[in-house]
């Protein structure tokens, strides 16, 4: 190829941002700046090679790579000075970011906003450090602001399973920075870990529309402007509506018809983020932000977070985010009809029973085109549908991947669970072979067999699992220096593919 024909850098710039939104220029109001600082010394620690390879842009070839290595460094590694480490406007590594204004549900998170998460342009970079939208009264570990590289593996990993698996997809990690410096480990005390960033492109969450009425004491006083906070409601719901023809029922219906297909599969799957959060999750019904996920051996009523339902019981609070959502955007846009609550609780139940049963009949081929009858699809359907319910009575509370005990929820689950127990595989084929009449012997067999594969325990994304064995590939790439980035790409390629079941 002569030298006229090879790609510049703005022809693989453009496809790697070619759709995506650039939340400052589109709601100037959602943004509060932040000053940061370029890092030296960072370097990149894992690129998603699926994501830019979709965006037509091949890391194979090593002098692109060799750019938009220096693209992502150059744009990305930044960190937020702490307090009392101000900067000045000759510092040849200063330049303006900015963090996104959000609410919440419940109204009543302290927050304003993005707390760790900086936005620059189409991209965001997450772990960058404690933004003005963080409450001065946050605790420690979430006022700091910081990301460990092995929290940014870990959700890289998540993302790009739930990405490759769920109907809905997620935002992509597309590539995780090594700083080279520290940051606090908080399940250890007085511990460290390699500090990361992470970088994914912006989205406009679901909870942009949502107030944060309780922000009122910021480290940076300007940031807390409750004017401010209902302009970005407003824009962002004028924009929501727009892209359904002004109709606010039916954005809100579509959103929650995907929430209820994202949900059904995770349900089926046994996968759990910790509670579904409109600050998680985009316009589309796209989901981010994985740090709570959880994968588990079982259908208990397993509980992330205290506050929030287990594995099963999230409908309720699914239900919760469409009357507040409802409230705000026939509120922000008076001038157009209410929106109708009604007719998006049934969209979403009636997404959530069609995808759920879908997803379930999948798991032994009795979906639409799996080659099984649709009789016998129905019967072993129930009978897996029976297995669920009778797990669900159990509960468990899990913390950092274990199973604790006096964590506000009774634990009945036993420690088998943790420890990768086949019970439920168990169960439910003992219960297929049993039951009269399923067909032929061989077709019983064919089904059995596929239930073998695809109910077994995803072990290898354990989130346990996960935070005893990623320091120690860290160590390995931090060892290996510049040459350690493909130890994580084939880390990362090897963990998702182990755990992938369709």
């Amino acid at each position: 190829m002569s030298r006229a024909m090879e790609a510049t850098p703005q022809d693989w710039l453009a496809k790697v941002e070619d759709g995506l939104d650039d939340l400052g220029l589109l709601c100037p109001e959602l943004m509060v700046p932040v000053d940061v600082v370029s890092q030296p010394g960072a370097r990149v620690a894992w690129i998603n090679r699926r994501w830019f390879a979709s965006r037509g842009v091949d890391l194979s070839d090593p002098r692109l790579r060799k750019d938009v290595d220096a693209w992502l460094i150059d744009r990305f590694a930044v960190v937020i000075p702490p307090i009392g480490g101000a900067l000045t406007p000759s510092n040849p590594g200063r330049r303006l970011a900015h963090a996104d204004r959000y609410g919440s549900t419940s109204g009543m998170s302290p927050h304003g906003g993005s707390g760790r998460v900086v936005t620059l342009g189409r991209f965001q970079v997450k772990g960058a450090g404690a933004t003005p939208l963080v409450s001065a009264r946050a605790p420690a570990d979430y006022s700091s602001g910081m990301m460990s590289l092995e929290e940014g593996l870990r959700e890289a990993i998540y993302s790009e399973l739930v990405a490759q698996e769920f109907p809905g997809g997620a935002v992509p990690v597309i590539a995780l920075i090594d700083t080279g410096l520290m940051c606090p480990d908080f399940e250890h005390e007085g511990g460290e870990l390699p500090r990361g960033l992470l970088v994914r492109p912006a989205v406009f969450r679901a909870a942009h529309i949502e107030r944060a009425p309780l922000f009122l004491h910021a480290r940076q006083p300007d940031a807390v402007n409750q004017r401010a906070d209902a302009a970005r409601c407003r824009v962002v719901v004028a924009r929501w509506r727009n892209e359904h023809q002004g109709d606010g029922t039916a954005a809100l219906a579509a959103h929650f018809r995907t929430v209820a297909a994202q949900m059904a599969y995770a349900q089926v799957h046994r996968m759990s983020f910790g509670g579904y959060f409109t600050s998680n999750v985009t316009l589309d019904g796209t989901l981010l932000d994985f740090g709570n996920m959880h994968v588990f051996d079982s259908w208990n009523e397993s509980r992330v977070l205290v506050n929030a339902p287990g594995l099963g019981q999230e409908q309720a609070m699914v239900r919760k985010a469409i009357f507040s959502l409802a409230q705000f955007m026939t509120r922000f846009d008076p001038s157009r009809p209410p929106v109708d609550v009604r007719t998006i609780v049934e969209a979403f139940d009636g997404a959530y029973h069609t995808s759920f049963d879908h997803h379930l009949k999948a798991l032994f081929g009795g979906h639409k085109g799996g080659g099984i009858p649709a009789l016998l699809a129905d019967d072993i359907a129930t009978i897996i549908r029976q297995a669920f319910r009778v797990q669900q009575r159990k509960r468990a509370v899990y913390k950092f991947g274990r199973i604790v005990q006096g964590a506000g929820v009774r634990t009945t689950a036993t420690s088998k669970v943790e420890e990768g127990d086949d019970a439920l595989l168990f169960e439910v084929v003992s219960a297929l072979m049993r039951a009269q009449p399923l067909a032929t012997p061989t077709l019983r067999q064919q089904v059995a067999e596929t239930l073998v594969r695809t109910l077994a325990p995803r072990r290898s994304v354990d989130r346990r699992r996960l935070m005893d064995e990623l320091p120690g590939i860290i160590a390995r790439y931090r060892t290996l220096g510049h040459k350690g980035g493909d130890v994580l790409i084939d880390e990362v390629a090897r963990i998702v593919g182990d755990a992938r079941r369709v």
